[in-house]
């Protein structure tokens, strides 16, 4: 064979060489590894850790002479969606963020929402959430729509840990017990119903007692109305959302109810509908546990 056949022969092999090596490469499945996306561990529902009033810690403030504060309870669950992430309170506000390193931020300062459980509308200029394995940190400052005007609202020091990392016997240990209302303060809006529109006082006991799966009964000792709710970690939330209850004054409806709690104090946010068909709602409830 003459050197130019041999050479030729040679070309022709290298090409097909390199062609079918860029098929394969082209048509490879990708290393799950290296294409998965760091946002999908942040995805889920995540729940507030139980707020501290001593260091501040999910303890948010109304920019307002008066120290009127709110500790924050409940969850958010984020999921996909087209160039960023939703984030979905259980109180029934949508948010959209988009990612940062670490977590997520909000994808424009102008989104509102009317929120029905304690019946304003705010809009939200910043959320910052980052995530270290199985827990958040976040900051939030909001715009409050109130009668008497807007109200800046601030959360300095949030911290969240994700749904479903507690076991039950930790669960059942932070919620379960009896608790008393602590003395009401109108002033600050301690255990006070409607407090913006016509406040009257919370006060009473409940029993927390353990149910099926996932799940606890909770006890208004008054009235002997029994409640479920879903609960996970330090928190618990009505389930269904809407529960009713015929008391002697005739039937009571709860349509919210959110509580944390840490086997010593428990907060809590709750809506419902009185036998007469009054609304009411309670932003800041605060009881102690003792027995």
């Amino acid at each position: 064979m003459g050197h130019n056949a041999l050479r030729r022969r040679l070309r022709v092999a290298l090409t097909a060489a390199a062609l079918t090596a860029w098929v394969l490469a082209t048509n490879a499945i990708p290393d799950p590894a290296s294409a998965a996306d760091p946002t999908d561990a942040y995805l889920g529902t995540w729940n507030y850790t139980h707020p501290d009033r001593a260091t501040g810690t999910n303890i948010a403030g109304l920019e307002i002479p008066v120290p009127v504060q709110f500790p924050q309870v409940g969850t958010v669950t984020f999921a996909r969606e087209p160039g960023g992430v939703t984030g979905t309170s259980d109180q029934g506000c949508t948010w959209h963020f988009i990612p940062a390193p670490d977590g997520f931020v909000l994808r424009d300062t102008t989104q509102s929402c009317f929120n029905k459980v304690i019946g304003s509308a705010y809009t939200m200029t910043v959320w910052n959430i980052r995530f270290q394995g199985d827990r958040a940190s976040e900051t939030i400052h909001a715009i409050s729509h109130q009668p008497i005007g807007d109200i800046g609202f601030t959360l300095p020091r949030g911290e969240r840990q994700r749904a479903g990392t507690t076991s039950r016997q930790e669960t059942l240990q932070s919620l379960t017990g009896t608790w008393t209302y602590t003395p009401a303060n109108v002033l600050t809006g301690v255990n006070t119903l409607n407090w913006f529109t016509g406040p009257t006082p919370l006060t009473g006991t409940i029993h927390i007692s353990p149910a099926p799966a996932n799940r606890i009964h909770l006890t208004t000792l008054e009235n002997g109305c029994t409640w479920t709710l879903s609960a996970d970690g330090n928190t618990a939330e009505l389930s269904p959302p809407t529960q009713t209850c015929q008391t002697p004054k005739g039937q009571l409806t709860m349509t919210f109810w959110s509580i944390s709690a840490n086997g010593t104090t428990q907060y809590s946010i709750l809506t419902g509908r009185s036998p007469d068909g009054t609304q009411f709602q309670s932003a800041t409830g605060e009881l102690t546990r003792t027995t």
